[in-house]
């Protein structure tokens, strides 16, 4: 099995890529809709109320916002909620790479890959990159959020240009659809022919 991680930054979007991928007819797990999952978990909502208090949860369920408000503004309120988190992700993944074991090319979504210290883990690893301007354009856009948070949020991350020097593949994903396809395309092609 040949394993790809997709990254990049916030708002870059990931999600377009990933769905040229999945209609290309490839698997791709989600790391994102897993950390969810995660979110559900009682032993997790225990862990993250015993370190942030009642104030993220309604309904007996973590308020992922409320959560977000809470870490993003603390480096070491974040670090703590990622090592709840990610450990049971990695697990999970792994379950569902198990399940996978047949095909011949698996993608994992992994937004936070190099923050998680996860790229070891795979062959092969496509970045998908904006220019930093655009990226708080269409965060802020997208979470219609001010530039002050927007970039809160984006100082969480390695930055973008630091993250294609580590990529086998970049797709550019400044251009229309056409040209981001385009590029999945031929990512697609070499990876199923050439490599």
């Amino acid at each position: 099995m040949k394993l790809v991680a997709i990254t990049g930054g916030i708002a870059s979007g990931k999600s377009t890529v990933k769905q040229f991928i999945i209609e290309a007819g490839y698997k791709v797990i989600d790391s994102d809709e897993i950390a969810h999952q995660v979110l559900r978990e009682p032993l997790v909502i225990d862990e993250l109320v015993k370190y942030f208090g009642t104030s993220i949860i309604e309904n007996k369920e973590i308020v992922r916002r409320r959560l977000g408000e809470v870490v993003f503004n603390d480096k070491e309120k974040l670090a703590i909620t990622n090592q709840i988190i990610h450990p049971r992700v990695k697990e999970l993944i792994k379950e569902e790479l198990h399940l996978l074991k047949d095909e011949k090319i698996v993608f994992v979504d992994v937004p936070l890959l190099f923050e998680a210290k996860m790229d070891k883990e795979f062959k092969f690893i496509v970045v998908v990159y904006i220019s930093e301007e655009e990226q708080l354009l269409r965060l802020k856009k997208r979470d219609q959020i001010s530039s002050e948070f927007a970039i809160t949020k984006m100082s969480h991350q390695i930055p973008l240009h630091e993250k294609i020097t580590k990529a086998s593949f970049v797709i550019n994903n400044e251009g229309s659809l056409e040209e981001t396809k385009k590029q999945v395309d031929e990512l697609l092609r070499r990876l199923t022919n050439e490599i």
